[in-house]
């Protein structure tokens, strides 16, 4: 499982919500080695499952999206926010989860990343809360809801390794 910030490309995505990453879009070059052309990588289904059932069994609000993952960092322009937006669904951009996704399935690893909304980029501007005081509160929250979801995980992995 890997965690951590994205930032939202949509007005209902805001700072301090938890998002699980199904699928995400590739605009990074660590994909394009390992699958020459790859456009998408996707969670493990297995784990995206166990993620969301743990999830939803500690009342965790989340949300379940696409992400566009792309290398460049200050590279968000208005125009590709909304091409990555309006054509491929993207609700959020990170730079890691992509090729993430890509290895995790080339080694046959199970993969999947749990976010925090860290700041939003709109036609509007980026509004920014990595700095703010109550970003601090909403890492924390974000860390128990890993914590916790890690704990339960790990009961669950270790049950089937007994099998």
């Amino acid at each position: 499982m890997y965690c951590g910030y994205v930032g939202s490309l949509c007005d209902d995505l805001r700072p301090g919500d938890v998002v699980v990453v199904e699928e995400a879009i590739v605009d990074e070059g660590v994909s394009r080695i390992y699958r020459p052309g790859a456009t998408r990588s996707f969670a493990s289904r297995k784990l995206l499952n166990m993620v969301r059932e743990v999830l939803n069994k500690l009342h965790a609000d989340y949300r379940v999206v696409r992400v566009w993952t792309t290398d460049a960092p200050y590279m968000e322009t208005v125009e590709r926010v909304q091409w990555f937006r309006d054509v491929y669904g993207c609700s959020c951009v990170d730079m890691e989860t992509s090729a993430l996704y890509t290895v995790g399935t080339y080694l046959g690893l199970e993969v999947c990343a749990v976010h925090l909304v860290s700041d939003q980029v709109t036609e509007r501007g980026w509004y920014v809360l990595f700095f703010k005081e109550e970003f601090k509160e909403m890492r924390r929250r974000f860390c128990e809801i890993l914590r916790n979801l890690c704990v339960e995980l790990l009961t669950r992995f270790k049950s089937l390794s007994a099998l």
